[in-house]
């Protein structure tokens, strides 16, 4: 799998062969159009609420004013891209979105598909069934896949080691990653002097899939979580010997992570009960 057909199109860079050729030359759709090297072709508009381009899949007969797109999928649900950007070397960029204070890149799913998909595929092809029937989810804002990496990485602060000891101070407000759920609204809570967006409903803000293999990982990095189902002896019943433990690598010698166990309260509260007092 390479950029030159990412996503195993069998009419990728199909065209009607080449178009303009020179810097200045009239775009001819449909086919390839080249400039001389180093210029862009660049549209500037003032295109309140619309866009300035637009690429469209449309899958289906466009019908405008006795003009049509041409022939509709076959089969219906065939797969296609709107707007494709392709770059190389480790400092390309296919597709790229900048903006002073609003928003670089947005993806926006309108029913229950997933907005923005990120994927490290280490040359391996990609599937041949849509990403949304792959993933049991529905209504994904973003999702990030990696076949032999992080699926996704959050950082806040500097991404760079720092040049100066001590280094120079970061932000105090920085964070890696903040979750949520449900209603929000500013609140002052505690003795606290300013309020804070906190949540409203009896919702999960995470959730870690538990393993239901019984071994402790051997390779770790330091801070890695593992969350595994404690399972009972085999003649016992799975549904009532079976319950989660979270376990933190907690140091490394040589090679070899060790692991310490997350010590919980011996009590079991049903979902839906009032918190109970503090121990």
């Amino acid at each position: 799998m390479g950029l030159n057909n990412p996503f195993g199109y069998k009419n990728w860079f199909n065209t009607d062969g080449e178009g303009a050729t020179d810097t200045g030359d009239d775009v001819e759709v449909g086919t390839e159009n080249i400039p001389d090297d180093g210029d862009s072709t660049i549209i500037f508009a003032n295109t309140p609420e619309n866009a300035a381009l637009m690429g469209i899949f449309a899958g289906v007969v466009i019908e405008n004013d006795d003009v049509d797109s041409g022939t509709p999928n076959s089969p219906a649900d065939a797969p296609g891209i709107g707007v494709y950007g392709g770059g190389k070397n480790p400092r390309g960029i296919g597709v790229a979105g900048a903006c002073d204070s609003g928003t670089g890149v947005y993806g926006m799913s309108t029913q229950s598909g997933i907005g923005v998909v990120g994927r490290s595929m280490a040359g391996m092809e990609p599937e041949v069934e849509a990403i949304g029937d792959i993933v049991p989810d529905r209504g994904i804002g973003v999702l990030g896949h990696s076949n032999i990496g992080t699926g996704v990485r959050g950082h806040g602060g500097f991404l760079t080691p720092p040049e100066t000891d001590p280094p120079a101070e970061t932000s105090p407000s920085v964070r890696g990653g903040i979750f949520s759920s449900g209603w929000q609204s500013e609140q002052v809570v505690g003795g606290a002097s300013k309020p804070q967006r906190l949540g409203l409903n009896s919702i999960a803000q995470m959730r870690i899939d538990p393993s239901t293999n019984q071994a402790l990982p051997a390779e770790a990095k330091l801070g890695d979580f593992y969350v595994v189902m404690r399972l009972g002896p085999r003649w016992a019943p799975t549904a009532a010997s079976a319950f989660a433990e979270i376990w933190v690598c907690t140091t490394i010698v040589g090679d070899q992570p060790f692991w310490q166990r997350v010590q919980m309260a011996s009590d079991f509260v049903a979902g839906g009960s009032p918190l109970p007092p503090p121990a």
